[in-house]
């Protein structure tokens, strides 16, 4: 099992990076989310207009109401979205560490403890590339 120091060295990284994207990707766009948020705060509908047309079932409600509560206790305030991100891919990333570990033991019990750390590491930065592969795709 990997030890504490381990841990927090790995979601460090994993906040360090997640910073860097969105400090250095693209300016900051709102998208559908935001205006559907807007609208249920604004209007009470879960609505988002396009071409004049009211699409009702445009977004997966979720994430829309999470940044209706981030816009209803801090006002329309992007970085308090961006914080909210943060947050989630760092809790992302410590659920991958968590299973991770679950797994490594699971499936190889007897194997020494350096091994499964190196496939622990190898499996959580996999990962943390697919999440910024996936980011890459939606924006470039």
């Amino acid at each position: 099992m990997m030890d504490k120091k381990n841990t927090f060295f790995f979601l460090f990284v994993f906040i360090f990076l997640t910073v860097i994207r969105m400090i250095f990707s693209v300016p900051i766009a709102v998208w559908e989310e935001h205006d559907i948020a807007l609208n249920l705060i604004n209007e009470g509908e879960f609505y988002y207009r396009s071409d004049g047309a009211k699409y009702h079932a445009f977004q997966f409600p979720a994430y829309t109401f999470c940044l209706a509560i981030i816009y209803s206790l801090f006002g329309v305030q992007l970085f308090a979205v961006i914080i909210f991100n943060i947050l989630i891919h760092v809790l992302t990333a410590y659920l991958f560490l968590s299973l991770f570990k679950l797994l490594v033991d699971y499936l190889y019990p007897f194997m020494q403890k350096k091994y499964k750390e190196r496939i622990i590491f190898i499996s959580l930065i996999m990962s943390i590339v697919a999440v910024i592969l996936v980011f890459y795709n939606l924006f470039f």
